[in-house]
């Protein structure tokens, strides 16, 4: 018994010690060097008197979370302060509402990687947008990592607003529907369609909402016969800021905002405009969904 019991713990020993991490692709790390790049520029244009900016995560769910399980373990303090998103639906279940958690500035190094400690919370971070990616490109798999987020307010305060995108009525309407705002798939589809000043209400304290670009359209040729797990690199950046609303000049030299305004999806490669989002009747119902 003796003999197994060592035999055991050497092949345990070796297996650790031979095999390798798996270092996520230089694009999933090229994501985590802009995300961190914008972060510091915005902490730069701060005026002294300024509340301190601050990075969050956006998950779906806490429970049986890989990210969730991940972040416990190297980040135990961050994941004490996260905040689930106090939605009635889930009462009596908050693992499984969506959460808001703290990013860690050392994910975030200012210009570069300049310890052993910032290099690894950078690739843990660039791995979970790996995995991100692989979710998205499975069209219908749940997505741990749903987005990431700039505001100058608490976790708490930003859960407290989610909580009112999480039902939403049809106009004219009185029976309510559930939204799942931070479905990047459903985010996506919808950001194009609203107006500025819901835009505005959307964001609400936060600042700018980062999430992969997902797939949509027919699958290519290729995709539907692949087999295993996606190793490409991830998408880029689709980024939904507070939308600047123009302003025009009246006869007295007053400011009013234009009544007319054109809804814009910012994002770093394309332009989410009408063209992409299908039929009248599709866009439609992503208005009926969010209005």
């Amino acid at each position: 018994m003796r003999h197994r019991t060592l035999a055991e713990l050497e092949q345990t020993l070796l297996g650790s010690s031979s095999g390798q991490t798996v270092e996520p692709p230089p694009d999933a790390v090229a994501r985590c060097q802009e995300f961190a790049a914008a972060y510091h520029s915005r902490k730069h244009q701060q005026a002294p008197e300024d509340r301190p900016l601050r990075a969050y995560l956006l998950l779906d769910r806490w429970d049986d979370s890989a990210v969730a399980a991940q972040l416990t373990e190297v980040w135990p303090e961050a994941a004490e302060s996260r905040a689930a998103v106090p939605d009635t639906f889930y009462a009596g279940r908050e693992g499984e509402a969506p959460c808001v958690v703290p990013l860690p500035e050392i994910a975030l190094p200012d210009g570069g990687t300049n310890t052993l400690a910032q290099a690894r919370a950078q690739e843990i971070l660039a791995e979970w947008l790996q995995a991100a990616s692989r979710q998205a490109h499975k069209r219908l798999a749940p997505q741990d990592l749903c987005a990431m987020l700039f505001s100058t307010d608490s976790a708490d305060w930003v859960a407290q607003h989610l909580a009112k995108l999480g039902f939403q009525y049809a106009p004219g309407g009185t029976s309510v529907r559930m939204f799942r705002y931070q479905d990047p798939r459903v985010m996506q589809r919808v950001w194009p369609e609203l107006s500025a000043a819901q835009q505005s209400m959307w964001l609400g304290p936060i600042q700018i909402w980062w999430s992969l670009i997902q797939p949509w359209g027919p699958w290519a040729p290729e995709d539907l016969m692949e087999s295993g797990e996606r190793t490409g690199p991830p998408a880029d950046w689709f980024k939904a800021e507070q939308p600047t609303v123009p302003v025009e000049k009246t006869g007295g030299g007053d400011a009013k905002p234009i009544a007319e305004r054109r809804a814009v999806a910012r994002s770093t490669c394309i332009g989410l405009g009408a063209s992409e989002l299908g039929g009248i009747g599709e866009r439609k119902n992503a208005r009926d969904t969010t209005a």
